[in-house]
């Protein structure tokens, strides 16, 4: 049994990168945001909150250039650090490293430092040109799942507010946000030990 969770454990691996290499991403991924960001208005699907159609039309022109500038997937880059996670493709790369980032993204918050995480999509080229920048090894044996920016965040804005539980937990089935009684934990939910 050690030895299975010591090859599932061994199987992700990080790159803190704090110099060149990130000016060297950051180029990479611009580019790879404008070519997107002008292949399709990404701006005509995102949803903003006002029925003022002149607001909403100001905050489209401005997600636009946002997106056509490359800034959705570069902002990132402007922390001190940023964090690769690989994932071993022999493994459970894209179950196990996001797990991981989302503890180390916890426990960063927890310091009072600000975070952003970004995936790099599975089988796209950019994934292979960054593997290159950072001389990750073999085609086939490790895959660039995400990467996180890390560093001390320039404001402090107030937490948002929750949405109600029954907005977003569902009863049984999606849509019913019906009262349900309480169920006691007994009969066919009563765990069972086995007498010693």
């Amino acid at each position: 049994m050690e030895d299975a969770l010591e090859f599932l454990y061994s199987r992700r691996r990080m790159i803190v990168i704090r110099g060149e290499n990130k000016d060297k991403l950051e180029e990479l991924t611009r580019k790879r945001a404008v070519y997107m960001g002008t292949r399709r208005d990404m701006a005509a699907g995102a949803h903003i909150e006002t029925d003022d159609p002149e607001k909403q039309k100001r905050a489209r022109e401005a997600l636009t250039r946002f997106y056509r500038t490359g800034g959705f997937m570069t902002m990132g880059f402007r922390a001190p650090v940023i964090i690769v996670m690989l994932g071993h493709l022999g493994g459970a790369a894209w179950e196990d490293v996001p797990a991981c980032i989302q503890n180390m993204l916890l426990e960063a918050h927890s310091l009072g430092l600000g975070c952003c995480w970004y995936p790099v999509e599975l089988g796209e080229r950019m994934g292979y040109e960054w593997k290159e920048i950072l001389g990750v090894p073999g085609i086939a044996e490790y895959a660039i799942v995400a990467w996180f920016s890390i560093g001390w965040p320039a404001e402090s804005p107030r937490p948002r507010p929750r949405k109600p539980l029954n907005e977003v937990v569902y009863w049984e089935k999606f849509g019913d946000t019906r009262e349900l009684p309480e169920v006691p934990l007994t009969g066919k939910y009563e765990l069972q030990l086995p007498e010693k």
